[in-house]
């Protein structure tokens, strides 16, 4: 699958990858250069920069992921080191269409390929088919609490699993077919592209959840 619609694309963004394709040495052909056109030569850069860059994420257990992410403090509600990314197209609060959110908290080994994948999907989409898939409702990232109903700790503890959409995608809406329909198939093959987890897809409900685990 093609990662972008090209009769969709955001030329500035597009002109913003090819910059940073061909700061890190790869070409973009012979005629190459940033000029906001997503062609093939684009397309293969883009995937071999993909293909040497996926980052490795921890197994999903407590044990694995404090080794990799550090320890939270539970009982002062703090996560290990945090800071922040500026998500790509505008994003709102989930529970208030009018709350415009201009930053994103999480931990700072997810920092980047997060940022790969909101970029992905801003490539992919178009503001009007983001905002109709909810892809723009922000659900949160960082929140120091055990799993809803269970005894350990939330991904989102650690700041490395973000929301989305939760109020058409919550925690016991089950799965129907092979993906929830208020999803796009693609969504959730971009976060596993950049090495995320679909929750939605490994359990089959918790649509909105996408964790940096294995």
């Amino acid at each position: 699958m093609s990662v972008i619609a090209p009769d969709k694309l955001n030329t500035e963004l597009v002109k913003l990858v090819q910059h940073g394709l061909m700061s890190h040495g790869y070409p973009l052909g012979a005629h190459g250069g940033a000029d906001g056109i997503w062609g093939p030569a684009t397309e293969r850069a883009y995937h071999a920069w993909l293909g040497n860059n996926r980052q490795i994420f921890p197994a999903d257990n407590v044990g694995a992921i404090n080794r990799f992410y550090g320890v939270p403090d539970f009982e002062n509600g703090r996560p290990p080191k945090q800071t922040y990314i500026a998500p790509p197209y505008p994003m709102r609060i989930a529970w208030g269409d009018e709350v415009r959110i201009s930053r994103i908290r999480c931990h700072p080994l997810v920092t980047d390929s997060l940022l790969a994948v909101l970029r992905d999907i801003a490539l992919r989409y178009s503001p009007e088919e983001i905002k109709k898939h909810g892809l723009d409702q922000f659900g949160g990232t960082t929140n120091v609490r055990f799993m809803r109903g269970g005894t350990e700790l939330s991904r989102h503890s650690w700041g490395i699993a973000i929301d989305i959409d939760p109020l058409r995608n919550g925690l016991s809406t089950p799965t129907e077919g092979a993906y929830i329909p208020n999803f796009c198939p693609d969504v959730v093959d971009i976060f596993e592209r950049h090495g995320w987890v679909s929750l939605g897809k490994r359990i089959g409900r918790d649509w909105m959840h996408f964790q940096a685990t294995q």
